[in-house]
Formats: structure tokens, C-alpha cells, sequence
């Protein structure tokens, strides 16, 4: 049969048509109307931090020290479809998280310390971060930090979770 239906001895048929014939029979009537998913990049696209190594001997003094996310935690993080959901579903936390990327060093860190809620005694936003930061920016930023902190979070690690206080 599969010979007669690609014509060539050497090459495979065409699966498709056949499963088309066997699939059309079987069809119910709401099938069509099931949405498509939305097709997405392959992690390989996606630009990855630099991940060190562990030592073959870990460095005992370091042991409480904060380790950096390993490759399965950010692996987690780029296929994870409620933290994709949470970024769709509030559009200002791209601009705020592209507007982040490109800051380095101080103003980096004084922008994350602002919009996680430990800035000290300054409530004004740091004139890094773009005009338009509410406090409802940054409740869904502060949800946004739940989310990773629960994807990159394992159930056997020991860790006291991320605090956020508001007054």
C-alpha cells in the first residue's frame, strides 16, 4: 500500500492525506472551534544569562551564600505559561521589565529595590524607571517576583520565601 500511494519505492508516503481521511470520519462537531495555541520560540533563541560551573569541591564558606539560578530554574521560567499569562495580561510590566534590562549597576539596583518595596525612605520612583509606574504596577510586579520566586523555588530547598510589606 505504501508503494502505491507515494509512487516511488524509495520514498515515504504522504501521512498526512491518510490521516485526514481517518480523522474527517471520526470529527465532532466542536473541534473546529478549539482555539490554537499560540506558537512559541524555541528556548534555543532566547538569549541566556552566563551560568558558572559548580565547583568539583564546593567552597564551604560560600555554602549560605545566594547562588545564582541554574539552567533548569531559567528553563522553568521561559516555558512557564502562568508567569506568560500574568506578563499578557498586564502590559506596563514588559515596558518596566525591558526598561530594567537596560540598566546596570546602581540604578539598576535602586529601580528592583523601588518596585519590590524595600527603598527605604524614598517613595519616588528612581527617573530611570519610565513615567506611568502606579502602585498598581507595582502590585503586579511585586505578583510578578511571586510567580518566578514559586517556579525557581524547589520543594525539598529550604527558604523563607519572598516578604513584601506595604505600609
Amino acid at each position: 500500500m505504501h508503494r502505491d500511494v507515494c509512487g516511488h519505492p524509495n520514498t515515504l508516503a504522504d501521512t498526512s492525506s491518510v490521516a485526514a481521511e481517518i480523522i474527517g470520519h471520526d470529527e465532532r462537531p466542536g473541534d473546529a472551534e478549539l482555539a490554537q495555541p499560540i506558537q512559541l520560540r524555541p528556548l534555543t533563541t532566547l538569549k541566556w544569562p552566563y551560568i558558572p560551573e559548580e565547583p568539583s569541591y564546593p567552597d564551604p564558606l560560600k555554602k549560605d551564600d545566594h547562588k545564582p539560578l541554574q539552567l533548569w530554574q531559567y528553563e522553568k521560567i521561559a516555558s512557564s505559561a502562568s508567569l506568560r499569562e500574568h506578563l499578557d495580561s498586564n502590559p506596563q510590566l514588559k515596558i518596566v521589565l525591558r526598561s530594567l534590562d537596560t540598566m546596570r549597576g546602581q540604578e539598576r539596583e535602586l529601580a528592583l529595590e523601588f518596585l519590590l518595596g524595600v527603598h527605604g525612605s524614598s517613595h519616588e520612583p528612581p527617573n530611570t524607571l519610565p513615567e506611568g509606574i502606579d502602585q498598581i504596577t507595582i502590585k503586579q510586579f511585586e505578583a510578578l517576583a511571586k510567580i518566578i520566586q514559586g517556579i525557581v523555588t524547589t520543594p525539598n530547598a529550604p527558604t523563607e520565601g519572598l516578604v513584601i510589606e506595604r505600609d
